[in-house]
């Protein structure tokens, strides 16, 4: 049996990618014509995978938690 933990964690992921300009995140319905508006001029920045450093930082969790 899998249990799946319910969080927010795709709105931060999202706040997040905007934040560093890879995408525009409307949170309610309000937002969109803001948000549609900035998509006229919106050029994303462009993002580089990073394997190395998301398996180390994997890797320095898994220490940090070694029993």
């Amino acid at each position: 049996m899998s249990t799946e933990r319910v969080n927010d964690h795709q709105v931060d992921v999202a706040k997040k990618f905007e934040e560093y300009g890879h995408l525009l995140v409307a949170s309610d319905a309000a937002d969109l014509p803001d948000v549609i508006n900035k998509l006229k001029s919106f050029v994303p920045k462009q993002r580089s995978a990073a394997p190395c450093a998301v398996a180390d930082r994997i890797s320095r969790f898994l220490n940090s938690v070694k029993t």
